[in-house]
């Protein structure tokens, strides 16, 4: 599965991690069935591993930006915090797309090529996320 969810509720912290290919269908799929699963939260912190991911078959930057604005109205988003942590200039690219879609929702969004400037950004420990990383078993079950 190129998108796996890790939510932590305790630290109203989600990890979500994308590896191989993905395009903006696969990130709309993932975004209404997070919408769903995520209702009853609101203001998390999210931090998007995409330094494993592909960019397979992004049509345009316009489809990415609207893949974004599905997290409008979203209690789990408004007022939340999300850092995406990319280690190509294609993904940082849609990356940025995706954070257009979600101005003015999100309290705080950023970009970033380093996953210690990406836990500084959230207020996350390096501590924290391995030991939060050390509690999931099977990325497939959560």
């Amino acid at each position: 599965m190129p998108i796996t969810r890790h939510f932590f509720p305790p630290q109203n912290f989600v990890l979500t991690k994308m590896t191989g290919p993905v395009d903006e269908l696969i990130l709309r799929r993932q975004l209404r069935a997070w919408n769903a699963e995520a209702a009853r939260f609101s203001a998390l912190k999210e931090l998007v591993d995409c330094r494993e991911m592909e960019c397979a078959g992004c049509r345009t930057v316009h489809e990415v930006v609207e893949v974004g604005t599905l997290e409008r109205g979203q209690p789990w988003a408004t007022n939340g915090h999300l850092v995406i942590v990319v280690s190509q200039p294609v993904v940082y690219g849609m990356a940025r797309a995706y954070l257009a879609g979600v101005e003015g929702v999100r309290k705080d969004v950023h970009v970033t090529y380093s996953m210690d400037e990406a836990l500084t950004l959230l207020d996350v420990s390096r501590d924290l996320l391995d030991s939060l990383s050390a509690q999931v078993v099977d990325p497939s079950v959560h």
